[in-house]
């Protein structure tokens, strides 16, 4: 999970919000444990999928039906579906800045378990 901060350019630069991202290198990995995506689900304003180039048509499929899932070709950095932001609630923005603010800055926000 990463904290976003727009820059001084960006129309909403007040604005933060966090990103959930799930990387799968495989397809059986990718349908593996459906529940693992689901719990970010409502604890990131956005949440994709990042999958190689060789499992964008698989990865499609699996995220078409679920507006809260964007699809991310990591081979080429291309958003391929956009997910719709969705309602955090108090409690998981204050763990999320907790987190940024007091984190051991050697881990990375990825390893942040929801």
């Amino acid at each position: 999970v990463y904290i976003i901060s727009p820059g001084n350019s960006a129309v909403f630069r007040e604005e933060c919000f966090s990103l959930g991202i799930e990387i799968k290198t495989s397809v059986k990995d990718m349908y593996r444990n459906p529940l693992q995506i689901n719990n970010y689900f409502g604890k990131t304003d956005y949440m994709f999928l990042c999958v190689p180039s060789h499992m964008i048509e698989e990865a499609m499929d699996y995220v078409e039906s679920e507006s809260r899932l964007g699809l991310f070709n990591l081979d080429t950095g291309e958003i391929l579906k956009f997910p719709v932001r969705q309602e955090v609630n108090i409690e998981w923005k204050e763990k999320l800045l907790y987190r940024a603010l007091f984190a051991d800055p050697s881990l990375p926000m990825m390893r942040f378990k929801p």
